[in-house]
């Protein structure tokens, strides 16, 4: 169990820490190679008031692939999804950004900080219980699992003041968008998966500044999205792509504004307009809602309206995301894998042009099963994995092919329609047939540090059992029995053959008397 502590942080040059009262923290650094780091936290349920910081760092992409999970517990958690300023002791680390585990009425927190070393995944489990995740901002690929239970997850948050000093704790402080609302976060900087899992769950974006992909799975869910205008009231918010699926029971979507309900177009498979850019699967056309609209309350940490705040400035990070050009080009338009059909399809990745520096692409899977059934490979199919790292060289632009192959045994459905999340498997569970890659980009040249990469959705479909006609049998006849020969009796009238029968039966034995007498007189 960590101490909760503070003391003086004594630090190198270029820590904005330095000398000043911080937490203490234990600090994984997983240095070169691949590095898997698990966290379970001690949730909503926690009783001894556990409070404390975890720093994880990975080698980063340079060095290998890094993963990160957080796992909730069985009662309702709330985790809070955040970019920070800084990260103490570590001068060095990139896109620093927190998951926070927010106590109960106590105002403890469990707070795992990470930056972008974890390159190959950040994920995050809540297990059962209603539980609760909100995103003010994610710099790595992530995915949450809702798990069991009447999951809520909320996609950026409307606040009154910036995120900044003397509004928020300086190592609190992070960015923020004015809007006709408030002080927007921005969500997600990072493609991220969100799965339902089983439960009526409930998917409420406010803004997303990356890719977000969002599964119902089962359970009858909600989707809310809103558009909303800057602050000048007249330009709207432009969004990322968002991708729903409405799992296979009765979800519902709806859009709301302030703006008419005609500059939005609603169909069954697409909203666009307002700045929104919406794929819908398995959802009716969602509802357009028109009129004055009032955000849920934001979701902060105990204490970080604290004022005066302590003698400590810590300036927000420049994030530039790089304007280089990732073109990614599926195979007939679309990648699909169908057991014992087609159990490999490819992808390209190029660049839009040649970069001076190397160019790092982290390929990483998700699947509401828990473990992807397709696995990658970008070296023509010698090795399969389910995450790799794609590196084109200085003056390279491709295009780079990457294969997908279905993996042995998952094609098939599963038995029994559980939540894989206990039991991870790559066979298809009920609401579950797409699988999620994502790509991160990494590079000393920062026409493509952090350039937007869009995802591949694998789609997995059962293959189709060919009906045979039944042709129509003949039924057999068995064989006639043989026809005995009778000799019949005369017709009548014809000649009756009893009376003469019995005359010469008499005379035989007339005869025969007469023989008999012949021989006694001899």
């Amino acid at each position: 169990m960590l101490q909760d502590m503070t003391g003086t942080h004594i630090s190198p040059a270029g820590d904005p820490f330095a000398g000043t009262e911080v937490r203490d923290s234990l600090v994984l650094f997983g240095q070169g190679g691949d590095n898997v780091f698990q966290i379970q936290t001690w949730g909503g349920g926690d009783t001894v008031t556990h409070d404390y910081e975890v720093i994880v760092r990975g080698g980063g992409v340079r060095q290998g692939l890094n993963t990160l999970t957080i796992d909730g517990t069985d009662v309702a958690d709330t985790f809070l999804f955040r970019a920070v300023p800084a990260i103490a002791g570590q001068p060095d680390a990139k896109w620093p950004a927190a998951v926070t585990q927010i106590g109960g009425v106590d105002g403890t927190s469990e707070r795992v900080v990470y930056d972008e070393g974890i390159n190959a995944r950040l994920t995050v489990n809540g297990y059962e219980g209603d539980d609760t995740f909100v995103f003010d901002d994610t710099t790595v690929l992530t995915t949450v699992n809702g798990g069991d239970g009447d999951d809520t997850f909320i996609v950026g948050q409307f606040f009154a003041t910036p995120r900044i000093a003397p509004n928020v704790l300086p190592q609190d402080a992070f960015e923020t968008i004015p809007t006709e609302f408030g002080y927007a976060s921005p969500g997600i900087s990072a493609p991220t998966t969100l799965y339902g899992g089983a439960g009526d769950d409930h998917f409420i974006v406010n803004g997303n500044g990356a890719e977000l992909r969002m599964e119902a799975n089962t359970g009858a869910d909600t989707f809310r999205l809103l558009a909303s205008r800057l602050a000048d009231g007249a330009t709207w918010r432009q969004n990322a792509l968002v991708s729903m699926d409405g799992g296979v029971d009765s979800s519902v979507a709806t859009v709301y504004t302030t703006g008419p309900a005609s500059d939005i177009t609603s169909t069954i498979v697409h909203v666009t307009g307002a700045g929104l850019n919406v794929n819908l699967y398995n959802l009716p056309a969602p509802t357009i809602v028109s009129g004055p609209f009032v955000p849920v309350p934001p979701v902060g940490l105990a204490g970080e309206m604290l004022l005066p705040p302590p003698p400590l400035v810590i300036p927000l990070p420049s994030r530039p995301v790089g304007p280089g050009e990732i073109i990614i080009v599926e195979t007939d338009g679309d990648t699909t894998l169908i057991s014992g059909v087609k159990e490999t399809d490819s992808y390209t990745i190029a660049l839009g042009a040649p970069s001076i520096e190397r160019v790092y692409i982290t390929i990483s899977s998700a699947y509401a099963g828990g473990e992807p059934y397709a696995e990658i490979s970008i070296d023509g199919g010698l090795t399969y994995a389910d995450m790799v790292v794609l590196i084109f060289e200085p003056g390279e632009v491709g295009p780079k092919t990457v294969m997908v192959r279905l993996k042995a045994g998952s094609g098939d459905h599963h038995p029994v329609a559980l939540l894989a999340l206990a039991f991870p498997s790559p066979l298809p569970q009920p609401g579950m047939s797409v699988q999620t890659v994502s790509h991160i980009v990494s590079s000393d040249d920062p026409l493509y540090d952090h350039a937007v990469a869009r995802n591949v959705y694998i789609n997995l479909v059962t293959p189709v059992i060919p009906v045979v006609p039944v042709v129509p049998v003949e039924p057999v006849v068995p064989p006639a029995p043989p026809v005995v020969p009778v000799v019949a009796l005369p017709a009548t009238g014809g000649v009756d053959m009893v009376p003469a029968l019995l005359m010469g039966l008499m005379l035989l034995a007339a005869g025969g008397m007469l023989v008999g007498r012949r021989r006694r007189r001899a």
